[in-house]
């Protein structure tokens, strides 16, 4: 467990403000630490350190016990005092990770299926990149930079703050986790065609039957989303933004345009905030704990489409 929520830090963290240059010891042992605590079966994958003092696996290849290949061809971080990870099980206090070309292709252990899968489906070949440091004055972590990159025209780009984080020790990093809350989520999205190939499969599969065609239950579910979106006070969703997401939801399963959506919370959205809804008994009581979980929401919208 010394590594759990340090590893999770570091795959999910990262900054480009005075990073300290990694050395080759410091690239080997963070990495092990990340494996060590995960269980990944990625050890097979090379580690280096760059003339810049990154972290890098070029090349690499890392087969999953489910039968999924991964390729990357790019993986590099960087951290600020990563000594903290590595000897104490500590979250550095930033970390930049970038990667390029990563790749996923399914296996099946039939040589003459693997090699015509290969054929018929292209992998994957996505980037990405993670920005995130700790202010340990203000006690918030700092997501700067995080964005998932499809292709040229298929984009998310994510930025935030997290209020009330203590990463000095183990002590109070199990303190924060009761209090730690989102207090600022920025989100713009550009749909070209990722939603249908990442998301609508296993979306679809958990929400639609075989009962009625598929495209009058989804017809009915883009209703009761527009019409539990229009239901929100408008201090929490104004009228623009509930007009924007109706369109948004229109478009679907095969949006095209570019969503950003902004939320500010004060206080912030934490654990506490969301127990009552878990217990709510009934539908008017689980709209009542809903309203009192959105209180000092306030959620700004815009929909611009890319086709008539």
């Amino acid at each position: 467990m010394k590594y759990t929520i340090a590893a999770l830090a570091l795959l999910a963290t990262t900054p480009v403000f005075a990073q300290d240059r990694m050395s080759a010891l410091d690239c080997e042992q963070s990495w092990a630490g990340v494996l060590g605590s995960t269980g990944l079966p990625m050890g097979q994958l090379q580690v280096d350190v760059d003339p810049s003092g990154w972290c890098v696996i070029q090349d690499g290849t890392a087969n999953f016990y489910n039968g999924t290949r991964v390729r990357i061809d790019s993986l590099m971080w960087r951290a600020s005092e990563v000594d903290r990870f590595i000897e104490d099980g500590l979250p550095p206090r930033s970390i930049e990770i970038v990667g390029d070309g990563i790749g996923v292709l399914p296996q099946t252990g039939d040589a003459v299926y693997d090699y015509l899968f290969s054929l018929q489906t292209e992998e994957s070949n996505l980037g990405f990149g993670l920005t995130v440091r700790w202010d340990g004055v203000q006690n918030a972590l700092m997501v700067d930079e995080s964005y998932v990159v499809f292709d040229d025209t298929n984009r998310i780009d994510i930025t935030a703050r997290i209020d009330g984080v203590d990463l000095t020790d183990s002590a109070t990093i199990q303190t924060s986790l009761g209090t730690m809350g989102l207090r600022n989520l920025s989100v713009k999205t550009t749909f070209d065609g990722w939603f249908e190939q990442y998301v609508a499969l296993p979306v679809g599969a958990g929400l639609l039957t075989d009962t009625t065609a598929p495209e009058d239950q989804v017809a009915a579910l883009q209703q009761q989303a527009i019409d539990f979106s229009t239901s929100l006070p408008t201090d929490i969703l104004p009228t623009v933004a509930q007009d924007a997401l109706a369109g948004f939801i229109t478009e679907l399963p095969r949006p095209r345009g570019t969503l950003q959506l902004q939320l500010n919370a004060d206080p912030v959205i934490n654990a506490a905030r969301a127990l009552p809804m878990v217990s709510a008994s009934d539908s008017v009581d689980a709209a009542q704990r809903f309203a009192e979980f959105m209180d000092g929401v306030r959620l700004l919208i815009t929909w611009s489409p890319t086709r008539e």
